[in-house]
């Protein structure tokens, strides 16, 4: 937003100096900047004076004239830089092509002396140097991106009173029904009501160009030669209401709809084709020109949505449009019709109205003023605060002894909650007036975040492995997810990515692991171990959800080259699993996990299987798929694994507990079983026949020969340990335990024992 002074003067009584305007502004919260410029005026103002006498002093730098001026004499002290002598200042260096140039303030009058003879000078009348202040208004205070809106924040914070009553209700008659009001439709419902005046029987004939008006309005932007286009647009500047001229005459007979184009350009469309895009640079069919007679002033409201949707665009006129306000509307189209009708030479009519949307107040705000303590931390007495809130423009319902019941002015949309209001109550008290105190408050010490806590202790964990921690982004890219795994769940489509290789939201860490394992084999990196713990998205019932996944990696040789290691061995699938259990087991205290055949298009099939814990699955461990490694031309096998945290058990706080001091008991048990049935299976089955007695069972012994191998067995030993906390435990009840061992696994899996390898 770009803007004079002067035209701040207009309705701000003080006289602030733009330096200060802008210093007050910065300190605010907006950002101003200072560009001054010189107005030239018209060469027929010249004085033509005669030199009486003059000195050169100090090498030149400095002299005296003696002219003669109304048959007096005036001593001119000339100076070539900025200083103070007596009633005169004289500015500015000598310019080229001339002998020598000053400018002279004298009597509160800049002039340029301009001297080309000894004798004689010329001295030309000169506009005192202007400055433009370009302000960038922050997006919740769109009511200052006008002069008035502008200069009533300046107001309040400098606490000096306003020329304009924005107050008080403009007593202006108004009548609701007319025949114009059957020319315009409006689209989307997107103003809350418009006004228009008729002027009758003007006369356009050369009109006279206001060109100070006309110089300002260039040097911000604004450039028509058309002096009713130059009045629209100082009333846009200065208040923020759009205002449109019709010829009466030429849409008399039609029908034209108010609506929004695509690029949010308020348009007035007539038969399906657009009439004028911009506000005020109207098609010639219904613009006035020398040859109307009656003139249409046409002034809409607009809604606060649309108002949004409009500054956003970059037309020029569209930065200054912030009208909230009805009493603005109509204080506005009436000055303009006062202006017009004066130099127009016509007669106005009364305001008319069409109404599309009630104006409703704002709501009513409780202001405590206990609560305005608590924010700022200090007390401010009630009858400054009663004094700030009316010089913003709230209306007091109430004034109680220890709150307020306050209604927001129209122009402050932003102004609904408490916080917002102390925010504004601060800043208008003085920030400097907040006393130095030191804080006293009750120390609380948070408890830390148990999840936190939880993954802190799986990287560590991770760490202590040899592992090293990965961070890719959440963003991935369709085609890479389908490479890897081809039956992915929903994915989740960015609107506005970056680049293609951030399009969707990631399902899975592989991707992203596999990425930095390439990374590093490039680099001849031979013994890579990494692990990231992040998470992923997916759409469940059509709503967006998120998991948090851990998933690790493993490839190449176990150790690193050394003179006294003669042959260097691969990671293998045991290595990974090794590695999952002890996180497992360490963090989360599961003892046992159940490992299943099933089929991961990521996966190698010999090496394809799912976790499980307590029937619930878990996630997925094995080998990298042979084609996808042949693929990425990788020379050693790769095994991973991905688990969900969120299926994993809740971690069991341990509690201390006594041990027995009675003695415990190991018993073997020989069986011979199919060889597709996992030995976890078993061991499961044996913990269940008594919980409390037997404290670990494990395997010992696998066995093979020919005849096994053909009858597709297996030879396996488990040790079982039994002990009792309350008694030492008698042969005959360790036996029980053992026999009610050997029926289960006999009946469930079909097994032979070791009294009965002779008949197997």
């Amino acid at each position: 937003m770009k803007f004079y002074k002067p035209w701040i003067k207009k309705y701000l009584s003080s006289n602030i100096n733009n330096q200060n305007i802008s210093k007050i502004l910065n300190n605010y919260g907006f950002e101003s900047n200072i560009t001054n410029i010189s107005i030239p005026h018209k060469l027929s103002k010249i004085l033509f004076l005669k030199i009486i006498s003059y000195k050169i002093l100090k090498n030149n730098k400095f002299a005296i004239i003696y002219i003669e001026y109304n048959k007096k004499i005036i001593k001119l002290f000339i100076i070539n830089k900025y200083n103070l002598n007596k009633k005169y200042i004289f500015i500015k260096k000598p310019i080229k092509k001339t002998n020598k140039i000053f400018n002279i303030k004298y009597k509160n009058k800049q002039y340029i002396i301009f001297k080309k003879k000894k004798n004689f000078i010329y001295i030309y009348k000169y506009i005192e140097k202007n400055s433009i202040l370009e302000i960038k208004i922050p997006n919740n205070r769109i009511d200052c991106n006008n002069i008035l809106g502008l200069s009533r924040e300046l107001s309040i914070l400098t606490n000096k009173k306003l020329k304009f009553n924005y107050y008080k209700k403009i007593n202006i008659k108004i009548a609701y029904k007319n025949k114009i009001t059957k020319i315009f439709y409006v689209k989307n419902n997107i103003i809350k009501n418009y006004k228009y005046i008729i002027i009758k029987n003007i006369k356009l004939i050369n009109p006279i160009i206001n060109k100070n008006l006309k110089y300002n309005l260039d040097k911000i932007g604004f450039k028509n030669n058309f002096f009713l286009n130059n009045i629209i647009y100082q009333i846009i500047i200065e208040s923020g209401q759009i205002i449109n001229l019709f010829d009466l005459d030429k849409i008399i007979n039609t029908n034209i709809i108010i609506t929004l184009d695509n690029k949010n350009n308020l348009i007035y469309k007539y038969k399906k084709n657009c009439i004028y895009k911009n506000y005020t640079s109207l098609n010639k069919i219904f613009y006035p020109n020398l040859k109307t007679k009656n003139i249409l002033i046409f002034a809409p409201l607009l809604k606060t949505s649309t108002l949004y949707k409009i500054i956003n665009n970059k037309d020029i006129t569209n930065k200054y449009i912030s009208n909230f306000d009805n009493n603005i509307q109509t204080y506005f189209i009436n000055k303009i019709s006062n202006l017009l009708e004066k130099k127009l030479l016509g007669k106005k009519k009364k305001i008319f109205i069409k109404k599309y949307k009630k104006i409703k107040n704002n709501k009513i705000i409780k202001l405590k003023f206990s609560k305005i303590e608590n924010i700022l931390g200090f007390n401010i007495k009630s009858l400054y605060i009663i004094n700030i809130i009316k010089k913003i423009g709230f209306k007091i319902l109430k004034n109680k002894i220890n709150y307020l019941e306050i209604k927001p002015p129209q122009w402050r949309k932003d102004l609904n909650l408490i916080e917002e209001i102390t925010e504004e109550i601060i800043k208008i008290y003085g920030y400097n007036k907040i006393p130095k105190l030191p804080i006293k408050t009750n120390l609380t010490i948070n408890q830390p975040n148990k999840y936190k806590k939880y993954i802190n202790n799986i990287k560590k964990l991770f760490i202590h492995l040899g592992y090293n921690e990965i961070i890719n982004f959440c963003f991935s890219n369709e085609n890479k997810e389908f490479f890897y795994i081809k039956n992915t769940p929903k994915q989740i489509r960015i609107l506005n990515p970056i680049s293609e290789k951030m399009s969707i939201m990631r399902t899975s860490l592989i991707p992203g692991i596999m990425d930095s394992l390439i990374y590093n084999i490039k680099r001849q990196n031979e013994n890579i171990k990494i692990f990231e713990i992040g998470t992923c998205f997916y759409i469940k019932e059509n709503t967006i959800k998120q998991k948090q996944i851990m998933s690790a990696m493993i490839y190449g040789y176990k150790y690193n080259n050394h003179w006294d290691i003669k042959k260097n061995i691969l990671y293998d699938f045991y290595d990974i699993k090794g590695d999952l259990e002890f996180i497992l087991l360490k963090n989360n205290k599961i003892n046992l996990i159940n490992l299943e055949i099933s089929k991961y298009n990521i996966l190698e099939k010999n090496l394809n299987i799912n976790i499980k814990i307590k029937n619930k699955n878990i996630g997925y461990i094995g080998r990298l798929n042979k084609k996808i490694q042949n693929k990425l031309k990788i020379k050693y096998p790769i095994f991973l694994f991905e688990i969900k945290l969120d299926n994993l058990p809740k971690i069991k706080i341990n509690k201390i507990k006594k041990i027995s001091k009675y003695t415990f008991n190991k018993r073997d048990i020989t069986l011979i079983i199919d060889q597709y049935i996992p030995i976890n299976k078993i061991i499961n089955e044996c913990y269940l026949i008594d919980k409390k007695k037997i404290k670990n069972i494990s395997v010992t012994k696998i066995f093979s020969n020919k005849e096994i191998k053909k009858n597709k067995k297996k030879n396996i030993t488990i040790s079982l340990v039994i002990q009792d906390k309350k008694k030492t435990l008698k042969e005959k009840e360790i036996n029980k335990i053992i026999n009610k061992c050997k029926k289960i696994l006999k009946l469930k899996f079909n097994a032979f024992f070791s009294e009965e390898l002779n008949n197997y």
